[in-house]
């Protein structure tokens, strides 16, 4: 393991923690009377998503990149602890949500 191994596991453990507590806190919402908003929200980020997805592939064909990818590429298997630390991070932030630390947590300074 090298050290931007470790570096994007920490990264990726970062962000499944707090997508995990954000998920916990959206769950909230859908129980809640502002359900409405959590379908806005879910619709509107799933709109943002699509479209950037349609104008990075129309952009790409107007003014591709260059980059042409290797002829024989080497496979190398990504370690073990890189390829489970988004999930565990995700799996992490939902018990932080569940035991109620998710508002303490994003409070600090």
């Amino acid at each position: 393991m090298t050290l931007g191994d470790g570096l994007n596991s920490a990264a990726s453990f970062a962000i499944g923690f707090f997508v995990g507590m954000a998920a916990y806190l959206l769950s909230q919402l859908v129980f809640s009377v502002f359900w409405p908003v959590t379908v806005i929200l879910v619709l509107g980020f799933g709109g943002l998503l699509l479209l950037d997805t349609i104008l990075t592939k129309r952009a790409n064909r107007v003014l591709p990149t260059g980059l042409q990818p290797q002829e024989n590429p080497v496979f190398r298997p990504k370690p073990l602890i890189r390829r489970l630390s988004l999930p565990v991070g995700f799996a992490i932030g939902l018990c932080v949500g569940f035991l109620g630390l998710s508002q303490t947590i994003l409070e600090l300074p």
